[in-house]
């Protein structure tokens, strides 16, 4: 027996078959085991069923015996799904983002038990500061398929300062349902700044004595509250390169003496550098007196 289904209106099949034997009897019916009804053969050999799917996957069950005895057996599955996905939850991944060119989402839901996913799409659009997503077409991205990825992507793009950018995600279900649009809360573009350099201390302010361990330090902030890294020059020679430390050593030599220009670097995540030049003043450091008894002291 060979069975075959035809879809009729949302939630029917119309199921037909043939006795596949050749020379055998047609039996005068068959059976549909998922309802327990017999189906009248016609004289051509054909019969037909009309049944009621439910929701979720159907499994259909055909028998057929001819005048001989002889059962086939066959398995018909097909799954009803007239809902749509549930809608996807949409995460932009913070409130600022300093990134010109790029914006990744983080989504989760979306899901489809009847028929499962067929389609995920993406799409941003964007508002002035604090504003609400304006109603229409996405203005930046128009909606593309994107792969079935947590932390979908999308590259090549041209933030504006101070905007806000909201990225949605709609997804496509097997039997062409499409889902609501998940939105995310919105992310603003900020041209990433510079840190700020507040203070260089030295000990002693800016005179110092030949020979002497020198400790400074730097207090600095950067305005995207990341880490930064810290370096130091001398009269434009390097003498400590980028280091996490904010604090730093430097002990006088002879032929530095007199006027000496300090300078402290700072950099951030971004590779902005903010810098701060201090004047030092390096003393002679006295002889030492003569020692009375001729020794050497």
């Amino acid at each position: 027996i060979a069975v075959s289904g035809e879809v009729q209106g949302a939630d029917a099949l119309t199921f037909s078959g043939t006795e596949m034997s050749a020379g055998s009897p047609m039996a005068r019916s068959a059976r549909m085991t998922s309802r327990v009804i017999d189906v009248p053969i016609g004289s051509d050999g054909t019969f037909q069923v009309l049944h009621t799917l439910s929701e979720g996957l159907n499994v259909l069950r055909f028998i057929a015996m001819n005048r001989k005895g002889n059962i086939r057996r066959r398995n018909f599955r097909v799954s009803l799904d007239s809902t749509p996905p549930t809608r996807p939850i949409v995460r932009d991944g913070g409130d600022v983002t300093y990134v010109a060119d790029e914006l990744m989402a983080n989504v989760s839901g979306g899901e489809d038990k009847e028929s499962r996913i067929a389609q995920r799409e993406m799409a941003i659009a964007s508002a002035p500061l604090n504003q609400p997503l304006p109603p229409g077409s996405p203005d930046i991205l128009d909606w593309k398929s994107i792969r079935y990825v947590p932390n979908p992507r999308e590259g090549n793009l041209n933030l504006t300062e101070g905007r806000t950018y909201y990225i949605l995600v709609r997804v496509r279900n097997n039997a062409g349902d499409v889902s609501e649009t998940g939105v995310s809360d919105g992310i603003v573009y900020r041209v990433p700044q510079p840190p700020v350099i507040q203070t260089v201390s030295l000990p002693d302010k800016t005179r110092v004595m030949e020979g002497d361990s020198i400790d400074f330090g730097v207090e600095a902030s950067d305005p995207q509250d990341g880490q930064m890294a810290y370096r130091a020059f001398l009269n434009d020679v390097e003498i400590r390169g980028w280091h996490r430390s904010e604090s730093f050593r430097w002990v006088p030599t002879t032929g530095q003496f007199g006027l000496n220009r300090l300078k402290i670097e700072v950099k951030n995540r971004f590779n902005l550098i903010a810098g701060r030049d201090v004047e030092v003043f390096v003393l002679r450091r006295p002889p030492q007196p003569a020692n009375p008894s001729g020794e050497p002291s």
